[in-house]
């Protein structure tokens, strides 16, 4: 009996019930009206700009595997046989992409189908 006295307590009237409909209904249409304001002040990036950023990309990562190919060359061809590349870049304090924590294959960009068309 004191089980149902208490869950009859909690429970909300039909005034109550009427209210908190009327706010979650504005609250919504708030929303979307919102959502609309955002939706139209998008702008689109014309064809013409995406080729440019996905040459650009990739121009700029073509350079960046091609500098630190011919700076591990560089570093190995100065080491010779006598040491480790690993040694040369320690002693000249070289800050690697690798302690960096910057992979190639952790910045590589996948672009949509659509995007890549040239």
């Amino acid at each position: 009996v004191s089980t149902q006295s208490t869950w009859d307590s909690s429970q909300m009237s039909n005034t109550e019930l009427t209210k908190e409909i009327e706010r979650l209904t504005s609250l919504v249409k708030e929303n979307e009206s919102r959502l609309t304001k955002i939706k139209s002040n998008t702008k689109l990036v014309d064809e013409a700009q995406k080729i440019r950023v996905r040459k650009l990309y990739e121009t700029s990562r073509a350079q960046w595997k091609k500098r630190k190919r011919m700076a591990m060359e560089m570093i190995e061809g100065a080491c010779g046989e006598a040491r480790r590349p690993k040694d040369l870049i320690e002693e000249l304090g070289i800050e690697t992409d690798e302690e960096a924590k910057v992979l190639l294959t952790e910045t590589e960009v996948s672009f949509p189908v659509a995007a890549v068309r040239k």
